[in-house]
């Protein structure tokens, strides 16, 4: 069975006119829907480390820092809304 690796999710700003034009925001605002793509939660990576010449101690010094890297700050846009977080 296939298991598709995006998944479609979207934002919905309300306020479009306050954030753009400084005008007062209201319910009377429409939404602007916007449709972007994620990747679902459970989705495995492979990342790939070698060294460049015989230092290999470095190369377990890069994987502590990737991993670190990628759970504190994770990676892409929306990092504060929990996107782009590795576990």
């Amino acid at each position: 069975m296939y298991n598709p690796i995006l998944e479609l999710d979207i934002m919905n700003p309300h306020y479009q006119p306050y954030y753009q034009h400084g005008e007062a925001p209201g319910d009377w605002h429409s939404p602007n829907p916007i449709f972007f793509l994620t990747v679902p939660k459970g989705v495995e990576f492979q990342f790939a480390i070698a060294p460049r010449n015989s230092e290999y101690e470095l190369v377990e010094r890069a994987k502590e820092l990737l991993v670190s890297a990628l759970k504190e700050f994770g990676v892409g846009a929306k990092t504060s809304l929990g996107y782009g977080r590795f576990e």
